[in-house]
């Protein structure tokens, strides 16, 4: 703690007060500083992996909202698949799903949801659907891109 002292406009040094206050500006734009690195740095640390995805009409788009469970699968042009940044085969996949369904009370509401690349094997995107039927998911989604407005 800081302590200022006032002297009155006598001479007298029993008339000094002592003011204690906490400035708090420099703090608030250290917090301010930091909020903003950090609103910068969050999208950049969720970039998944980089996939080019198919084009879909208008009427044909349907989409998530922000409430819905979902668990995004990524199969990049490679064939690879991945759960975010992390590459897995058809059977760490596998487990990986089961694992996911049980921690989510038998999966009740949670989607699965493939972004596949738009040059990738049509069979193996057809490989992680069935992966997913198999473990219980019964709602599985593939992501496309809508056209821009």
């Amino acid at each position: 703690m800081v302590a200022f002292f006032l002297s009155s406009s006598k001479v007298d040094d029993d008339d000094t007060e002592i003011l204690s206050e906490i400035n708090i500006i420099p703090l608030v734009d250290v917090m301010l500083v930091l909020l903003i690195i950090f609103m910068v740095a969050a999208p950049l640390s969720l970039s998944g992996i980089d996939v080019r995805l198919p084009n879909v009409s208008k009427g044909a788009a349907n989409q998530l909202t922000r409430e819905d469970k979902k668990l995004v699968i990524s199969v990049n042009k490679q064939g690879e698949i991945f759960h975010e940044k992390t590459p897995m085969s058809l059977t760490e996949l596998s487990s990986f799903l089961e694992k996911s369904w049980q921690q989510e009370a038998s999966g009740a509401g949670i989607r699965l949801i493939i972004q596949a690349d738009k040059e990738v094997i049509y069979s193996r995107v057809v490989d992680v659907m069935n992966v997913g039927k198999s473990v219980g998911f019964q709602r599985i989604g593939l992501v496309a891109q809508t056209p821009v407005k």
